[in-house]
């Protein structure tokens, strides 16, 4: 073939090509500039459950949430999915107990599985609101959650596929998925992908709760902090959980507390200003009480170590020193863990630093010195417990039987207590 005939067979070619296509050739991208943004979008998820217990009311989720991408995110995209089994169908409720993000910008929702799976039938996702804003790059966010089911009911959370059972502190954990919009971007979704769910699919959605708890219940009034503040005279209550109730003491008192829960008292005048913290507590192991201003997302005023007082009917004060506090402010304390609390107050005074060193001292000398009393101790803790039984009269089993009536009990710890009306231990 000639010179000349190949260049005509070059140029038919390229005139065919055109007419095919249709178009000039740059109508066509080499690169992709929206996909190329979205690749850079990227998370990390670190993760454990602070509570371990099993089985147990409440799960406990502790999240960390970190912008590995080179791109800002809205974190209205943003959603977490945490898989565990229900193991008895019932609404749940969500609380997010604390995050260095407005909590008011948190929301649960818990979605049952369209294909479940034997360590996972439903999972509880961690959303943010419009009004969040944005996620910038490099950063990071922890988020503390718990939810629950309405009827109290028990979570065996050993069989949970999310479940972190050893971990203590945040590590990377692919069975919390992250996803934004509806593109999985961390973790493994147990199932593979019959278990991807549209956000925007409402059908499976259960129980959508935003923050279900604070409850506010008393109008606030001023009133000054230097006063016994009861602990039933609150304006907003964290909890699901909580109740006004009277021990066998008499005492009105705040229990059935647990790790997270918190009140709000509002409209506390401390004039000049405080600087210790005091609290009429019953607890049987050790807990702490943080004091906060404000809310659960304000500033940490001072942390009250709760010593055990070796029986729930028996209330003790117990003393810390916080920062300076003065004028009329609100005022949120936090539990760790259960405890019952009678009532509080604010003291100008500097909280006592020797009581607590000078408590061990006498318990360790006195110790080796009475080498009976070990003998004495025991003997009297049991005898003490089965021996406030009721005389035994026959009764029939078909009727109800009030639990308080009980002939003996094994446990020191167990109180007859009256509340919402009633009675009970």
């Amino acid at each position: 073939m000639s010179k000349k005939s190949k260049l005509l067979s070059w140029f038919l070619c390229l005139i065919f090509f055109i007419t095919q296509f249709g178009g000039p050739l740059n109508t066509i991208p080499l690169f992709n500039s929206n996909a190329y943004a979205e690749s850079t979008n990227s998370l990390q998820v670190q993760f454990f459950n602070s509570n371990k217990t099993s089985p147990i009311m409440q799960l406990y989720q502790q999240f960390k949430i970190t912008n590995t991408g080179t791109n800002a995110i809205n974190f209205s995209d943003i959603k977490l999915r945490y898989y565990y089994t229900i193991d008895t169908e019932a609404q749940q409720n969500f609380t997010c107990d604390w995050s260095t993000l407005s909590i008011n910008n948190i929301t649960g929702t818990f979605v049952k599985m369209p294909n479940p799976q034997s360590d996972a039938d439903y999972y509880f996702e961690l959303g943010f609101t419009p009004s969040a804003g944005s996620f910038e790059a490099g950063s990071s966010i922890v988020i503390q959650t718990r939810f629950s089911k309405a009827d109290f009911s028990n979570y065996n959370q050993n069989n949970d596929y999310s479940f972190n059972n050893s971990s203590t502190n945040y590590i990377d954990w692919s069975k919390v998925t992250a996803h934004i919009g509806n593109t999985l971007v961390w973790g493994s979704i147990p199932g593979g992908s019959s278990n991807i769910v549209s956000t925007a699919v409402p059908s499976y959605t259960s129980a959508p709760t935003l923050t279900p708890t604070p409850r506010p219940t008393i109008p606030a009034t001023q009133r000054s902090a230097f006063g016994r503040i009861e602990g039933e005279s609150y304006n907003v209550m964290g909890s699901p959980y909580m109740i006004v109730m009277t021990n066998s003491g008499g005492q009105v008192v705040m229990g059935g507390i647990h790790g997270g829960d918190y009140l709000i008292f509002k409209k506390l005048d401390f004039g000049n200003g405080a600087v210790s913290f005091k609290a009429h507590i019953s607890a049987i192991g050790p807990n702490y009480i943080w004091i906060k201003s404000n809310d659960p997302n304000g500033a940490l005023l001072g942390t009250l170590p709760v010593s055990s007082t070796g029986n729930w009917n028996i209330y003790k004060d117990q003393v810390a020193n916080i920062s300076k506090i003065s004028g009329v402010n609100d005022i949120c304390i936090i539990f760790s863990g259960g405890m019952n609390i009678d009532w509080f107050s604010f003291s100008s005074d500097v909280a006592p630093t020797v009581t607590p060193t000078k408590t061990p001292i006498p318990t360790a000398t006195n110790t080796p010195t009475a080498t009976p009393s070990p003998t004495s101790t025991p003997t009297q803790t049991p005898t003490l417990t089965p021996t406030s039984t009721a005389i035994a009269t026959q009764k029939s089993a078909f009727s109800k039987l009030e639990a308080e009536s009980y002939n003996s009990s094994n446990s020191a710890t167990i109180q007859k207590i009256s509340a919402n009306g009633g009675s009970g231990v």
